[in-house]
C-alpha cells in the first residue's frame, strides 16, 4: 500500500471511532458525575515498556473513601477478614 493510502484509511478510522466514542464517554462521564461525588477520572501509575512509568486515565468505578469503606465493612463482618487478607477480593 501507498503511505498516503495508510495515511487515509487511519485518519478516517479514527474519526469514524471518535464518533461513537465521545459521545459514550460523555455519557459515561456524566452518570458517574450524577452517581456519585467525586472527580470523574482516576489516575493510575504503570509500568511500560523498558520499565518506565506513565499515567494511566480511567473512568472511576470505585468509592473516593474505598479504602475507608473496606476498613468498616471488615471491622463489621470480622469472618471475612481472613478472606481478604488471603485473596484481596471478596466474593
Amino acid at each position: 500500500f501507498a503511505p498516503w493510502l495508510k495515511r487515509a484509511f487511519d485518519v478516517v478510522s479514527a474519526v469514524g471511532l471518535m464518533t461513537v466514542a465521545v459521545p459514550l464517554g460523555l455519557l459515561i462521564a456524566a452518570a458517574i458525575r450524577l452517581e456519585t461525588r467525586g472527580p470523574v477520572f482516576y489516575r493510575q501509575t504503570r509500568i511500560g515498556r523498558g520499565g518506565h512509568l506513565f499515567s494511566l486515565w480511567k473512568f472511576r468505578s470505585m468509592a473516593v473513601n474505598s479504602h475507608e469503606l473496606l476498613e468498616r465493612y471488615l471491622a463489621e463482618h470480622p469472618d471475612l477478614l481472613a478472606e481478604w487478607e488471603a485473596t484481596h477480593k471478596l466474593k
